[in-house]
């Protein structure tokens, strides 16, 4: 399933909606899907753009945060995602960060949230903490 095909009904079955948090791009990195951190940004535009057209935000403008995962690790080896993955996504946060100022939407880089030393890839719990700790410091002005 791709966010692209999904996200007018996510949003209008729960709409109306102050801020949508998007944090995606991990999975594009994939060797099989062939594309850079510049095609996945350009993924997130396209992904942007169809969320404010769905008529779900009531009378205001749309208020989306793009958040760029952290970068995988260079340690990172997992054969069914191939090679090149940890190159590709240290590019998504600047990829991202053009393309909200681009849209006027807000920009939020995850670098730095804990991952495990598994796959290199996935937050740990104290990662999720961090990151959630990053979102509740900066959602409460963007609710305003």
């Amino acid at each position: 399933m791709d966010a692209l095909s999904v996200i007018y009904s996510l949003l209008k079955s729960h709409e109306v909606i102050d801020l949508l948090i998007i944090m995606l791009g991990t999975n594009d990195t994939k060797q099989r899907l062939g594309v850079n951190a510049v095609c996945i940004g350009l993924g997130m535009q396209r992904l942007v753009l169809k969320a404010m057209s769905v008529d779900c935000w009531g009378e205001k403008t749309p208020n989306i945060l793009i958040v760029a995962p952290p970068h995988i690790r260079p340690q990172y080896n997992d054969p069914a995602m191939g090679e090149g993955c940890a190159e590709k996504s240290a590019g998504l946060a600047e990829q991202y960060a053009a393309q909200a100022k681009l849209l006027g939407v807000h920009f939020m880089d995850a670098e730095g949230c804990e991952f495990n030393s598994i796959d290199y890839m996935h937050l740990t719990r104290r990662g999720h903490a961090q990151l959630a700790d990053r979102l509740a410091a900066l959602v409460p002005a963007l609710l305003q």
